[in-house]
């Protein structure tokens, strides 16, 4: 079975995975789950296994500093 890769949310925006995340950042989907096990990404929407961002989330953090700002927080 297929299951679309954004899932829309009823607050009107898409469900991102580890899948598109790694294609915005143009890293491998491993290097994804290395930086939710090192908390340098948002807190993810967990379904079942899978994690899940809302787009906006991402937009806000990465509009914020991303990685940079996550990294001074450690």
């Amino acid at each position: 079975m297929i299951f679309p890769s954004n899932i829309p949310n009823k607050a009107g925006g898409d469900l991102l995975g580890v899948r598109e995340l790694s294609h915005r950042f143009g890293v491998t989907e491993t290097t994804i789950y290395n930086w939710i096990k090192e908390s340098k990404l948002p807190k993810s929407i967990r379904l079942g296994s899978l994690h899940k961002w809302k787009c906006s989330d991402i937009d806000v953090w990465l509009d914020g500093g991303g990685m940079d700002a996550t990294n001074k927080d450690s």
